[in-house]
């Protein structure tokens, strides 16, 4: 598939994922940092299931930084949920683009899409509002 498609099914699926997470207002801080140690363990998954031994330090160290991400954004600033997710972009084109045997390329790519839109959204929400919380 096409990497701009793949990439917009992401902000798609992540746009569908923001319209969700409004719907428990309450619960929505807790979600985006839910979702960013997610994201982390699945590539955690995808090497411990493929080709990907050699790379399980490698994934457990991101997912030691994307947990510390998400704990700091439930605990403090909203902003560490923000910068986790646009960075896990980063991690998806960066690390696992095309330099990785067990992460499938295209999931990388949509991930990426998933993970600037949630990034840019807490972001924008952030600044549009000075009481904006997401807890």
């Amino acid at each position: 598939m096409n990497t701009i498609v793949l990439f917009t099914v992401g902000v798609v699926v992540g746009i569908a994922g923001i319209l969700l997470f409004r719907l428990r207002p309450g619960s929505e801080k807790r979600l985006y940092g839910i979702g960013l140690i997610l994201a982390a363990i699945i590539y955690v998954g995808f090497a411990l299931h493929g080709d990907g031994a050699k790379w399980i330090g490698i994934e457990l160290l991101g997912l030691l930084v994307y947990g510390a991400m998400a704990l700091a954004g439930w605990r403090g600033s909203m902003w560490w949920l923000a910068i986790g997710w646009a960075a896990h972009a980063g991690w998806d084109l960066v690390v696992h683009g095309a330099n990785t045997p067990f992460a499938p390329r295209p999931y990388a790519i949509w991930c990426a899409g998933v993970d600037i839109t949630f990034g840019l959204y807490i972001a924008w929400r952030l600044r549009s509002a000075r009481s904006f919380r997401l807890d």
